[in-house]
């Protein structure tokens, strides 16, 4: 599978299929829209290419909204191809993006990848102020000459499957039916697992930002201590701390975070963080009871082994918790 990441110089050699979404996760609804572009390339004997988008559009849009990636951009290439793509457009949402009309997002896919067919979601919209829904892009097909196929949700017990309802089963600790709804193996690229360790407890962090990796080792930290779904929201506060660099930034906010708990005898369970080049972290608290047994009594956050990384896109780290 060829990427793209930027237009292509000249049109390609071939008409294409394609299809349009971020796509994190490629769950079992991804997989329906992603699967029906490539069999509809192929029975007309056109390419068929995904586009993308990266960083995801809401945190561009919404900054303090820190998504929860359910894959890293790599992940979901892979994941693509493996689905039968012949070629994967990353674009690069930007508020410049963000601003153009739906038809001039739409033009260039028609004069360089040659789009004769488009294949998209039952919700999906593009272009500013969600100009390009539906019967935008149908009218739009007739003027410019491709066809659009509109795809129907995939629905499992009821409900439909999306991105924002695997990320509540992983925050309510359900791994298995997340699983289910992914139909892959996403223990990788979950935002923090429980490691082994010769020491205490260990666990690996990971983020697209360095406010989400702050967000979700919060959100790690009390998941090892109980059940975070069972954790009622009831009050809310204001953290701030310094340190001259991230590592001690992030103990420091980790362990003001404990001390709180002890405080107050409440659990947390959501988090936003913004965090300043001088090294100033303000976050936002919200917690209350936690209404199921505590696992782990977590005394404090260490400096053991800790190093923040950054690569392909996401920062990382493993965190060592005295109990």
């Amino acid at each position: 599978m060829q990427i793209y990441r930027e237009l292509p110089a000249t049109p390609l050699s071939h008409d294409t299929t394609l299809t349009i979404g971020v796509f994190d996760g490629v769950h079992l609804g991804h997989q329906a829209l992603i699967g029906e572009a490539v069999r509809r390339a192929r029975d007309s004997h056109r390419l068929c290419g995904v586009l993308t988008f990266d960083p995801h559009p809401v945190e561009v849009l919404a900054p303090n909204a820190h998504i929860r990636y359910l894959t890293t951009i790599d992940a979901r290439a892979q994941l693509i191809e493996q689905l039968g793509a012949d070629f994967l457009y990353i674009i690069h949402f930007s508020h410049a993006v963000s601003q153009l009309s739906a038809r001039e997002f739409v033009r260039p896919l028609v004069e360089k990848f040659r789009m004769r067919d488009l294949v998209i979601g039952y919700d999906f919209t593009l272009g500013h102020n969600r100009q390009g829904n539906a019967d935008y892009l149908r009218a739009l097909g007739d003027e410019w000459g491709f066809t659009l196929e509109v795809v129907p949700p995939v629905m499992v017990g009821g409900e439909i499957v999306s991105s924002t309802r695997i990320r509540k089963l992983l925050s309510a600790g359900k791994h298995d039916e997340a699983e289910q709804l992914l139909a892959h193996s996403s223990l990788a690229t979950l935002p923090y697992e429980e490691i082994s360790h010769t020491a205490d407890v260990a666990l690996r962090v990971h983020g697209r930002t360095l406010e989400s990796l702050f967000v979700n080792a919060a959100r790690g930290m009390f998941a090892l201590m109980t059940d975070s779904s069972q954790i009622a929201t009831e009050s809310e506060f204001s953290i701030e701390v310094d340190a001259p660099d991230h590592e001690s930034l992030l103990v420091n906010w980790l362990n003001e975070l404990l001390f709180q708990h002890e405080m107050s005898e409440q659990m947390f369970c959501d988090f936003d963080v913004s965090i300043t080049s001088e090294g100033h972290l303000r976050g936002t608290v919200r917690g209350g009871t936690a209404h199921a047994e505590i696992r782990k009594h977590i005394k404090a956050v260490t400096f053991h082994d800790l190093r923040i990384v950054e690569h392909g896109g996401m920062f990382e780290t493993t965190l060592v918790f005295d109990i």
